[in-house]
């Protein structure tokens, strides 16, 4: 006797990344590296050979870029979660706007401790809590990424077919898509060229995000401050004027060499540490003072800066000095704090204009394919085939017809004017000419 067995249907192997979040974190460190290798490992190895062309670099660059998305698209394809580009793209722009607040309060604490405000002004200890405070940002804004209501979002977002090639009915309503895809564009397009004619691109630019605790002061020759006009006194001979542009050159990452080099010699540049130039400015000012009336002294100047122990010498090497030198505090070096940046878009010149066009060409297509707004227009043109156009011959006829009586109606109402203009001014109702304002007077009342 037979007996029918019911197979059970075999069950396909789940892999991690069928989990959504999972495969979101997975494509956002995909792209990431991707950009990495294209925008900066690219151009830093060929900047590294000489005999290399931009073009070839370009070329590079292209390929690529074309692997790594011919790599990507198949990666997706092999892990089709709903709302999984969504997810990329919504992923990208969470961890933009947190890079950015974590940026602003590392520079927040970076001020504040390099005020002093509190915790002992310490750099290591402000590097430390805006980490902390990096950090929590980033686990706010994922667990704000991993929340129902955003993964619903995002599942709605791929149903609209958003970040998708399928067109949504192509066959119909061909000719109002069209003008609407052409429309967009042009508007775009136009506004593209108007920010390169008027340059508020800025030419060859990056756009980058500084990564706070990372500042180095260029000091140069104009930034020097107090450093640049120290003057020992005259009998002081065991000391050299030099002895502090030194000090400041031993706490540079680009020393400017030379012992024997002067401020005033040679272009150079000195980056140091924003607190440890601080700490070098606080303990200058404790040390020197600035000259600002050199009263009955004939040694120093008003601008130089000298220690109170070269005041008191000088002050006993001189008979009859009576009024002292008035003092205040030495001007401190400074110069433009440069820091540490991660590249958001390179060369904006060129990659801006390129971006908006591309997010232009995909949004025109897109938008007239989004089921919503695609029925919308299907409708549209459908209304327009039922307007009963007029032919050419009728056409030319009737504009005849309007321009002939716009003309006709033109000459009668200026015949009518000139006509009763005469008539009033032949019976003095109207005077011709300007009236005497000299001849009129005021009412009495």
């Amino acid at each position: 006797m037979a007996v029918a067995v019911k197979n059970s249907p075999e069950t396909a192997k789940r892999s991690v990344f069928d989990a959504l979040p999972v495969a979101v974190l997975a494509g956002i460190v995909y792209l990431l590296v991707s950009l990495a290798l294209v925008f900066k490992a690219i151009p830093e190895l060929f900047a590294s050979v000489s005999y290399t062309g931009l073009a070839l670099q370009a070329m590079a660059m292209v390929a690529a870029a074309a692997v790594l998305t011919y790599v990507g698209v198949r990666l997706v394809a092999a892990h089709p979660a709903r709302g999984l580009l969504p997810g990329i793209f919504v992923g990208l722009i969470f961890l933009f706007i947190t890079a950015v607040i974590a940026s602003w309060l590392g520079f927040w604490f970076e001020n504040r401790f390099l005020e002093g405000w509190f915790l002992g002004s310490s750099e290591t200890v402000g590097a430390i809590a805006a980490g902390i405070i990096s950090l929590a940002l980033m686990g706010l804004a994922v667990w704000a990424f991993l929340r129902p209501g955003v993964q619903t979002f995002l599942g709605m977002l791929d149903d609209q077919g958003w970040f998708s090639v399928r067109a949504h009915k192509r066959n119909q309503g061909v000719r109002v898509r069209r003008g609407t895809i052409v429309g967009i564009w042009l508007l775009i397009f136009c506004g593209v060229w108007i920010m390169i004619q008027r340059s508020q691109i800025t030419p060859d630019s990056d756009w980058t995000l500084d990564i706070p605790f990372s500042g180095k002061v260029q000091v140069q020759k104009d930034t020097l401050g107090g450093v640049a006009s120290v003057k020992k006194w005259a009998g002081d001979t065991a000391n050299s004027d030099l002895n502090e542009f030194h000090d400041l050159e031993k706490k540079s990452e680009t020393p400017v060499g030379s012992e024997t080099r002067t401020p005033q010699a040679g272009d150079w540049t000195l980056a140091v540490d924003r607190f440890t130039l601080r700490d070098f400015n606080q303990d200058f000012a404790k040390r020197y003072v600035k000259i600002k009336d050199q009263g009955d002294s004939a040694v120093f100047e008003p601008g130089d800066v000298v220690t109170d122990r070269d005041l008191q010498e000088s002050r006993k090497a001189q008979e009859g000095f009576e009024k002292k030198p008035e003092t205040t505090a030495p001007d401190e070096v400074s110069g433009k704090v440069k820091y540490q940046s991660l590249t958001i878009l390179p060369h904006t010149k060129y990659t801006l204009p390129l971006l908006i066009v591309a997010a232009t060409l995909w949004f025109a297509w897109r938008i007239v394919n989004v089921p919503m707004f695609a029925d919308f227009l299907i409708a549209t043109e459908a209304e327009l085939n039922k307007v009963s156009w007029t032919t050419r011959r009728r056409l030319i006829q009737d504009t005849i017809v309007v321009l002939v009586t716009v003309l006709l109606t033109a000459i009668f109402l200026f015949a009518a004017d000139a006509i009763w203009s005469a008539s009033l001014k032949w019976i003095g109702v109207l005077k011709s000419g300007k009236a005497d304002s000299s001849a009129v007077q005021e009412p009495p009342w």
